[in-house]
């Protein structure tokens, strides 16, 4: 497993999730490499520990990177990044297709703008 996202209530819930995670990791020998939270003032000093397991990542002023997208820990949103470098070759219908199929959207919250580009696309095969 790369990534993990969850959310809890409370901070006693978050420590639970933790725990349970970390629980659970140990059983297949795996360890918890680093973890965020939005509320890192309140939650930081229940989760360092010693023990080696785990990393606090700050995310007071950047975003962090989960399950291949960004999570903007103060607005508590999951934001997508095109590459600039998408659409800059010549625009052949060979090239448009490579660029859509290069979007990455695990948790498929792009998929209604992907549908629209792959639809656009078959209109221009059909077009010749």
């Amino acid at each position: 497993m790369d990534d993990f996202i969850s959310g809890a209530a409370t901070k006693k819930d978050a420590i639970e999730i933790r725990n349970a995670l970390i629980k659970l990791m140990s059983t297949a020998k795996l360890e918890l490499g680093k973890w965020a939270s939005n509320d890192s003032d309140k939650i930081r000093d229940s989760f360092d520990n010693n023990d080696g397991l785990v990393d606090f990542q700050e995310t007071s002023n950047d975003l962090t990177r989960i399950l291949g997208l960004y999570w903007d820990s103060h607005t508590d949103e999951l934001k997508y990044k095109i590459n600039e470098t998408f659409f800059v070759t010549p625009l052949t219908k060979r090239n448009i297709l490579s660029d859509i199929a290069r979007i990455y959207d695990p948790l498929g919250l792009i998929g209604p703008v992907i549908v629209c580009a792959k639809l656009i696309m078959q209109e221009l095969w059909k077009d010749k």
